[in-house]
């Protein structure tokens, strides 16, 4: 018998449909314009939203998917205590608690203490609760002259509004009015349940009918099944002649609109995306990827975001999903086109700050120290450049025969640029010598 090492090199195929990482910059500027605010560690929209609270006399009316006790709610409290109507619409702590894993933008214990904030709340302001309720707005004396209103992309937590990627836009007159409007439908059309005492209780009989109550001129929403934000984004991305810039947390597989935007890549519109890389996206993403876009990723992407040939945008509370766009309770508001050029400036921003980026198929010497895979599995792994194998001792009828049968490696928290095999090869000089 004779034993003679051998090795052989095999480099990983190249990868399709891969989050690759790109070098990113944060964002330092906050405050763009007396309008538009994004969130960040200086705090600019909790001190926005706190100064008019303070400055409340009147009511102040809030909806926000989840709520968490901050600088903020404090700031309600106070205004409670020295007079002023509070009032709230928000997710029910029920429903939250169904899956925890579809809500992975928190964790458990930031739905613990919603439900904790909702029972001091509830001694001291109405609260009404509804499943589908995830729009996100505040609104100071809707009534007078003295009226103040913001739209949020951003839940009022803590990290939402420091550390996500989230806008404040503050409304003129016009567009507080209706929103007041989606307030009224909210509270006493759409909520099904009152929190008084620490206890959820059916809500009362409503003092308006549905024609009592104003319809927008100013805004675009989604309320008991009217999909007014859905066509009117139908309506944009339609328009669009040369690009769409959209940012979003959530698109939902097999949602129309996706089918719409890969019909727009193909027609030549040019489309980026910013969103979180996550396994709920993968499908959504990868058909506009294929399609064409050019599609960027941040964990703490949240904002949802609309510009049009950086003449027209739109800034909304829903994701790309049948629950936002179909069934839900959501706001979208128009920008201007003085404020449409800072959003689209705003959007530069953000694109930069993104650390990932999406690509069709990337080859094993161009791959990023680290990816995260979409297919067969999604999943987030390290790149390492070589991995060694031992076969260990292999019997062969020649000195040349090459085996057939390379094992690679399980990649469950690895991925290999290069994997090489090393065996010892053992085969009978005196068998070869007869042939």
């Amino acid at each position: 018998m004779t034993a003679i090492p051998k090795n052989k090199v095999l480099e990983h195929e190249p990868i399709n449909s891969v989050w690759i990482t790109k070098k990113s910059k944060s964002v330092q500027k906050e405050k763009w314009s007396e309008q538009i605010i994004v969130a960040g560690n200086n705090r600019s929209i909790f001190n926005e939203l706190i100064s008019t609270v303070d400055s409340a006399n009147d009511i102040i009316c809030v909806s926000s998917f989840i709520i968490q006790s901050t600088a903020f709610t404090d700031s309600l409290l106070k205004a409670k205590k020295r007079g002023v109507r509070v009032y709230l619409l928000t997710a029910s702590e029920t429903h939250l608690k169904k899956d925890y894993s579809a809500l992975s933008e928190y964790s458990k214990n930031i739905v613990d203490e919603h439900k904790d904030l909702l029972d001091v709340l509830s001694d001291n302001i109405l609260v009404r609760t509804g499943d589908h309720l995830h729009s996100k707005f505040v609104l100071i004396d809707p009534k007078t002259e003295n009226a103040n209103g913001f739209l949020l992309t951003c839940n009022l937590t803590e990290k939402a509004m420091t550390e996500n990627v989230e806008i404040l836009f503050k409304l003129d007159k016009t567009q507080i009015i209706d929103l007041y409007s989606q307030f009224l439908r909210g509270f006493w059309l759409e909520a099904n349940q009152e929190l008084m005492k620490g206890e959820l209780r059916p809500v009362g009989d409503s003092p308006f009918s549905l024609n009592e109550i104003p319809t927008p001129k100013s805004i675009y929403w989604t309320v008991s099944k009217e999909n007014k934000l859905k066509e009117f984004i139908k309506n944009l991305i339609k328009r669009a002649n040369q690009d769409l810039m959209i940012s979003s947390w959530s698109f939902e597989k097999d949602h129309e609109i996706i089918k719409l935007l890969e019909n727009r890549i193909k027609e030549g519109i040019n489309i980026t995306i910013l969103t979180r890389p996550s396994e709920f996206n993968s499908e959504s993403l990868n058909k506009l990827l294929t399609a064409g876009a050019s599609i960027y990723g941040q964990a703490r992407m949240h904002a949802k975001t609309i510009i049009v040939d950086d003449k027209k945008g739109l800034i909304m509370t829903s994701n790309f999903s049948s629950k936002g766009l179909d069934e839900g309770y959501e706001t979208g508001i128009i920008t201007n086109e003085k404020q449409t050029k800072i959003l689209t400036e705003i959007f530069s921003a953000w694109k930069d700050y993104c650390n990932w980026k999406y690509t069709k198929m990337i080859l094993p010497k161009d791959l990023t120290e680290e990816i995260i895979m979409t297919s067969p599995k999604y999943g987030r792994k390290k790149v390492v450049d070589t991995e060694n194998i031992d076969i260990g001792t292999v019997t062969v009828k020649a000195e040349n025969e090459e085996l057939k049968e390379f094992p690679w490696p399980d990649e469950n928290e690895n991925v290999y640029r290069t994997i090489k095999f090393n065996w010892i090869a053992n085969f009978e000089e005196k068998q070869e010598k007869e042939k």
